[in-house]
């Protein structure tokens, strides 16, 4: 197998490039301009997809003692804008105000370089403390999504589906 080629078996026809945020941010109030900075920073690196932490927006530190007021269409027009901009795709986790509630809940929405929300996943199993904090249990079906991957080096297309943190803690779930 040559540099670069996929193992035998692969559904995919070349390695797609990750870059993970593993970070947080300085302040929930510049969270755009912070994200864009690491998706920028992350495109330049030859990264075609960045993962950002849980809750990264507002940040799990600050939403705690806060929470977050911006409303889901705003949060994922905003990402979206930085994707297509950028022209890289983002998995970004939030907190996602419920409609018509007080709560969250504890969301990932995956969008593809074009600027396209492609997957919502809503967190299913909370973790020590979230429940306190406001945060909901989502009972929604799991999903698997195509993203596409212009390249280069490559056109691509992946099949990806999306869990936060304690969710893989539970295999059983299942899911297609």
């Amino acid at each position: 197998m040559g540099p670069g080629a996929a193992p035998a078996g692969a559904r995919f026809s070349r390695p797609v490039r990750l870059a993970l945020w593993q970070g947080a941010l300085n302040a929930p109030g510049e969270w755009e301009a912070e994200l864009r900075e690491v998706a920028r920073s992350a495109k330049e690196g030859g990264a075609e997809l960045l993962l950002t932490p849980e809750l990264c927006l507002p940040g799990f530190h600050f939403f705690g003692h806060s929470g977050f007021s911006a409303q889901r269409e705003a949060v994922e027009a905003r990402i979206a804008t930085i994707a297509s901009e950028e022209g890289l795709a983002l998995c970004v986790g939030y907190a996602e105000r419920r409609h018509g509630a007080r709560d969250f809940w504890n969301t990932a929405v995956l969008v593809d370089s074009a600027g396209q929300v492609r997957h919502r996943y809503r967190k299913h199993h909370l973790w020590g403390n979230e429940a306190n904090l406001g945060i909901v249990a989502s009972d929604e079906d799991l999903e698997v999504v195509e993203l596409d991957f212009p390249g280069p080096p490559s056109p691509c297309r992946v099949r990806v589906g999306v869990l936060i943190c304690y969710d893989v803690e539970f295999p059983e779930m299942g899911g297609n």
